[in-house]
């Protein structure tokens, strides 16, 4: 089941794309929690609220870096799904030139995904003759 699960290790640009943006999450998640954003001031538990959801997207964007590198396919739907639902969720908010620069980063990373989702679809390499 897992074989088939897995497709060719895929490198590329893709991966550190999405690195990136869990990059991006990690540096403001650790500043909500800080209270050095620029958003309205809030207090504890909104801040840490805000803090910790933007700490968990960035622990997915990196474990979905980390599964498209090792060539888990499942990896490639989720990482379209959390870069659109992120992307959409940017849309939503408060919109400035910080959200216009993170939502080129997602949708750029979003397009290098749907060009190279055979890499990351392919079926894994028949061994020996055997399988189906």
């Amino acid at each position: 089941m897992r074989d088939r699960q897995r497709g060719a290790r895929a490198t590329g640009f893709s991966p550190w794309l999405v690195a990136l943006s869990g990059a991006v999450w990690l540096g403001f998640g650790l500043a909500a929690i800080a209270g050095l954003t620029p958003a309205p001031p809030v207090g504890g538990p909104a801040r840490w609220g805000i803090g910790l959801t933007a700490l968990l997207t960035a622990g997915a964007f990196f474990g979905v870096a980390v599964r498209l590198c090792q060539g888990i396919r499942p990896a490639f739907w989720l990482g379209m799904f959390l870069l659109a639902g992120v992307a959409l969720v940017t849309l939503l908010g408060a919109f400035g030139w910080a959200d216009v620069l993170i939502l080129l980063l997602h949708l750029a990373t979003l397009a290098l995904l749907l060009r190279d989702r055979a890499r990351y679809l392919r079926e894994p390499a028949q061994e020996g003759g055997k399988g189906r």
